[in-house]
């Protein structure tokens, strides 16, 4: 009693220790609960990122935050705790529980921020089995069988012609590869989406479709997906702001970021193509688009009446999709062929050239273009691609996944609710699997099989399992084709300045750039030389 006594008068003094007592007792509280008595106090890692959420963050903002973690498993081994409740992995056998199939790991509340016009869709579901019946709707139209025959093939050869025909026709704009690049992947994946009913033809120079990609380098762009993750209220009510409230959340660096929202442009797109779709076709007025995604989704749910999808769940699912199918394709066929120009990997492009002038008459085109079919199965080609998604992948970050139930990794015990996560950027920065890792060596792809395989284990640019990226295949073929029909014709230099700075593009909310270069630029030029073979 004596004890509650004191401790009454502690509470209810008028004095500055009953603040202090409180004060006190919190650091206590979140000592033991996050350094001493919770349950994931043997990971290994910093101290300050077990206590908080918030030193992590801080890598966030700076943009720092991949290559930090990549930083602290150097130092703490595979298995790193980075926050109070948030523990990364580089494992295989990290990969398999957490990603693999029948894993009970499940997407949580971050990947929320991807909805479209506030809709779920395949990108951001949480359940497996959510995402499991969506998926079943759409295996069919990027299965490889039908990238790889048929109209799409036809349709990614003649967006490859039309590349080329641009390097003619306009050598400024294709030798800014960042741009000319965004309009090839973006001429193709709204093929695949809408089909001719809603297929840009920014390659060809209509301005309209070109200006569509116009806020997809919004500079603030990173700094509003820091905000949106940790703030996502606020961030929802400081963008719906206007006049003197927004002017005033500028001046104190309090606004999330400015407008038009980056990839805006690709959602309205999404929606004037739905309507085309609605007024033509569903409604009995004009025939009906030869192919797509959206048609897909229509069949099956509106024309055929099952109606389990809303008008706006396919849009923005066919939103997500060219979403998914721009940056990601554009950014690493510019790394590509930035890899391939750099003097010191000569040597490679010539392989590439080499492989390019054994073609046959069969394996090109009408137009001059290697077959998508041939070009897939090119093995030098492949090793290229390979390699480039192994030191540029265009997701290095980590992949987070929530524990549903109670698991053992790697020796460690996870409770129900664990975030857990790997991030391809230190998977494949391993150097006992990827020998001398910072080096671009396709070669390594065509060395001992044993060592190939296992490569192939630890490459992770697609995810994994039943949730690993459905547009692969299509990516992939985009990728060989072009760089196969420009390197049959062309020999590629980087501009001015590739002594001193890499290229970069924005991934999440961090730069993706070539290790080995100390400073980086978003945009760099490059030229096309015609090729003497």
């Amino acid at each position: 009693m004596a004890v509650v006594s004191v401790l009454r008068h502690l509470v209810t003094g008028c004095g500055i220790i009953g603040p202090v007592f409180f004060v006190s007792l919190l650091i206590i509280h979140f000592i033991w609960a996050c350094l001493i008595g919770d349950a994931l106090r043997g990971i290994p890692g910093p101290k300050t990122f077990a206590f908080t959420k918030w030193r992590l963050a801080f890598e966030d903002w700076r943009g720092t935050r991949t290559r930090t973690i990549h930083t602290l498993h150097q130092k703490y081994g595979p298995v790193v705790r980075i926050g109070p409740n948030e523990v990364s992995f580089n494992s295989l056998s990290a990969l398999r529980t957490i990603y693999g199939a029948g894993s009970s790991f499940e997407r949580p509340a971050f990947y929320r921020m991807f909805d479209i016009y506030g809709r779920q869709h395949l990108f951001t579901f949480h359940t497996s089995a959510e995402h499991a019946k969506r998926k079943k709707l759409l295996n069919q139209s990027y299965s490889k069988s039908t990238i790889l025959r048929g109209s799409v093939a036809a349709s990614i050869e003649s967006k490859v012609l039309q590349f080329l025909n641009l390097i003619k026709s306009e050598p400024e704009t294709a030798m800014g590869l960042s741009k000319s690049l965004h309009y090839y992947a973006f001429d193709n994946v709204t093929w695949v989406v809408f089909g001719d009913w809603g297929a840009t033809a920014a390659l060809d120079g209509v301005t309209s479709d070109r200006e569509i990609l116009n806020d997809i380098t919004e500079p603030t762009r990173r700094k509003r997906s820091w905000f949106q993750i940790h703030f996502p209220n606020y961030t929802s009510w400081a963008m719906s702001r206007s006049g003197l409230a927004q002017y005033l959340l500028r001046k104190i660096s309090l606004l999330p970021g400015d407008k038009p929202i980056a990839y805006s442009g690709v959602q309205d797109y999404a929606l004037q193509a739905w309507r085309k779709y609605w007024s033509n076709w569903v409604q009995g007025n004009d025939g009906k688009p030869s192919q797509g995604i959206m048609r897909k989704l229509l069949e099956e749910h509106n024309v055929h009446g099952k109606g389990e999808l809303t008008d706006l769940d396919i849009v923005a699912e066919c939103a997500d999709h060219l979403d998914a199918g721009l940056n990601t394709t554009s950014d690493t066929l510019m790394f590509a062929i930035w890899a391939l120009s750099l003097p010191h990997n000569a040597h490679f492009q010539q392989h590439l050239v080499a492989e390019m002038t054994s073609l046959t008459d069969s394996d090109i085109n009408s137009d001059g273009i290697p077959r998508v079919e041939v070009c897939d199965r090119l093995p030098f080609l492949d090793a290229v691609i390979k390699e480039t998604l192994r030191l540029y992948a265009p997701i290095p970050a980590s992949q987070p996944r929530m524990s549903m139930h109670e698991v053992t990794i790697d020796g460690y015990k996870l409770h129900p609710g664990t975030i857990a996560s790997c991030q391809a950027y230190s998977l494949h920065r391993n150097p006992e699997v990827f020998p001398d890792p910072l080096r671009f060596d396709p070669d390594r792809w065509l060395g001992d099989p044993d060592g190939v395989a296992n490569m192939k284990r630890w490459w992770w640019p697609f995810s994994s399992g039943a949730r690993m990226c459905i547009g692969m295949h299509l990516a992939m073929v985009e990728m060989k084709t072009l760089l196969a029909a420009v390197h049959r014709q062309y020999a590629t230099v980087p501009g001015p300045g590739w002594e001193s700075i890499s290229p970069a593009i924005t991934s999440r909310f961090e730069l993706v750039y070539d290790d080995t270069f100390v400073e980086v630029k978003v945009g760099i030029s490059f030229f096309f030389q015609e090729s003497e073979s």
